[in-house]
């Protein structure tokens, strides 16, 4: 890592890399530290002794556990629930007491529910076994064979499902390049969520 970042002469990192199924990670607690944590923290590492000081960190609204409000603002508790989200937090913190120490300035992005594919076509994500709400649905849509389970009826809203923010993914990508930019203007270390205020249920 260190070799990569000097050969190239990097300026910043934008760190995407993780593990991020929640389900798995209380199966698999082990492999999701190593992976997210102990990774990740190899790489600030490698920026700390090459000199890079700036970072932009795809975080994750599994910081917060259990919402404790209507609307999750920045400065809501963090209390996960999974180990994905533990992780991801841990991470958040690192970040603060590396800027402290080495100067790093840092940027948190806290995604809800990304979802989409490339407008052109010509990207996209396949999982298998698929695990995203909206591809469920659809494929529950296009045949009979594939039924959409809904977990949780008990909610107070409307159907009694819960209420969840979707993001584009090309959202999701224009966001990290503004936090690059962000950052390269002088702007501090800082967390943001990123989403668009708007929440769906099962059928609403």
């Amino acid at each position: 890592m260190r070799d990569t970042l000097r050969k190239y002469k990097i300026d910043a990192v934008v760190h995407f890399a993780a593990s991020s199924f929640v389900g798995e990670s209380v199966r698999n607690p082990r492999h999701y530290y190593r992976n997210n944590l102990v990774n990740t923290l190899g790489l600030l590492d490698a920026m700390v002794d090459t000199g890079i000081r700036r970072i932009v960190f795809s975080s994750t609204c599994a910081t917060y556990g259990y919402p404790q409000s209507d609307f999750l603002d920045e400065h809501h508790v963090q209390l996960p629930v999974s180990p994905y989200g533990e992780t991801k937090l841990a991470i958040e913190r690192a970040l603060h007491w590396y800027g402290a120490a080495y100067g790093i300035d840092y940027v948190c992005l806290r995604y809800f529910n990304a979802a989409g594919a490339d407008v052109e076509g010509e990207l996209g994500e396949v999982h298998e076994p698929e695990t995203h709400l909206i591809p469920l649905v659809i494929e529950a849509a296009l045949s009979s064979e594939r039924p959409i389970s809904i977990f949780g009826t008990d909610y107070l809203t409307a159907d009694g499902t819960a209420i969840r923010d979707y993001i584009h993914v090309t959202d999701l990508a224009y966001a990290h390049v503004q936090a690059l930019r962000f950052l390269t203007s002088g702007g501090g270390s800082a967390s943001f969520n990123l989403g668009t205020g708007n929440g769906y249920s099962a059928t609403h």
